[in-house]
């Protein structure tokens, strides 16, 4: 534990374009539901924020010319959790 965003953490976002805060927890691909705060680990946002530490400030770059900023708050460790449904596609 060295405080660094990894696989299962939760992380407190700052989201600087509209000034809110919202809570994410990093998981597996087939866990991922954005709307309820489960963000992919391949997803431009989960790729970003892979160990990064709170009060670093992380550009999320979502296509070559679109990209937003946000500054982490706090991280908390998690685990796996079996329980979540598998997305569908």
């Amino acid at each position: 534990d060295d405080g660094t965003i990894g696989l299962f953490d939760y992380a407190e976002l700052f989201y600087e374009m509209n000034g809110q805060t919202k809570k994410i927890q990093i998981v597996t691909t087939l866990r991922q539901d954005a709307t309820k705060g489960f963000i992919s680990r391949e997803s431009p946002l989960g790729k970003a924020l892979l160990g990064k530490k709170v009060g670093d400030r992380v550009t999320v770059q979502v296509t070559p010319d679109r990209s937003f900023a946000v500054v982490v708050k706090s991280v908390e460790k998690g685990e796996d959790n079996e329980d979540l449904p598998i997305s569908g596609f």
